[in-house]
């Protein structure tokens, strides 16, 4: 069983044992979350543009915007925003990992570079699913789990091609 409080403000009683969701709570809820991530992004001075956008997702640095395609539904919107941010955060905390050394200089068919791509991938989603409870709602870790191997995948097949 849950409860809601406002909107943006909901308080589900029903997590799993980690604290994630283990239901559907309904395009609104989904729409929320998507809200109080989209007022996190401002607020560190990103804009969020919504449309309908070739790529999935992906960020640009001189306008400072997160492009989101809007033709995802709205729960996988939010997970595709939290990596796009957790990327953002990543070049704002100016620590590199040992990835951008790794890739510097390289071309982008260099295995350093590929190994830099998909290691900055997965940092950002890391970075990205660590905001999760400090924007006060929770996610459905399976669902958000077969978003980001999907996307990863892809990163692993691009990376593992020959030059």
């Amino acid at each position: 069983m849950w409860q809601m409080k406002s909107s943006c403000e909901r308080q589900l009683s029903c997590p799993n044992n980690n604290g994630t969701l283990i239901y559907d709570p309904g395009w609104v809820y989904w729409d929320d979350c998507v809200k109080k991530t989209v007022a996190y992004c401002n607020k560190i001075g990103w804009m969020v543009d919504f449309g309908n956008h070739a790529d999935e997702c992906f960020f640009t640095n001189p306008d400072r915007t997160i492009r989101i395609s809007s033709r995802r539904k709205k729960e996988n919107q939010l997970y595709y925003l939290l990596h796009e941010l957790g990327h953002v955060l990543f070049y704002l905390d100016q620590r590199d990992f040992g990835v951008v050394t790794l890739g510097a200089k390289k071309t982008n068919n260099s295995k350093s570079k590929r190994v830099a791509t998909v290691v900055e991938e997965m940092i950002a989603w890391k970075m990205g699913l660590e905001l999760v409870p400090a924007l006060g709602f929770m996610i459905n870790r399976e669902n958000c789990d077969k978003v980001m191997v999907e996307c990863l995948q892809s990163y692993f097949e691009w990376a593992g091609r020959k030059a």
